[in-house]
């Protein structure tokens, strides 16, 4: 469980391309209900601290040395996105 003010990282140390390289990873973080991105991260981790509770949707997207990354018109592209729910929940107010 997640609790308002615990911080998260996640890395891609287990993530490989079979064809190639990924030369580019971008964590894109949305608050809970929002439709746009809160914050963007470049790198292999990403670190972030909520201030808020709620679900939170933490996406990854890559981009290969081919010049390839996800496209949701391209089926194909699938695997260079991964998106994951975090359930945040209030803290405890001991005051």
């Amino acid at each position: 469980m997640w609790v308002v003010g615990d911080t998260v990282t996640f890395d891609v140390l287990a993530s490989f391309h079979k064809d190639g390289s990924i030369q580019n990873y971008t964590w894109s973080l949305y608050e809970p209900g929002a439709i746009g991105v809160f914050i963007a991260y470049e790198g292999v981790n990403m670190t972030h601290t909520f201030a808020e509770n709620g679900t939170w949707r933490i996406e990854l997207v890559v981009k290969d040395n081919w010049g390839v990354e996800y496209n949701p018109d391209r089926p194909a592209t699938a695997p260079y996105r991964e998106q994951i729910l975090l359930d945040v929940e209030a803290g405890l107010n001991l005051f």
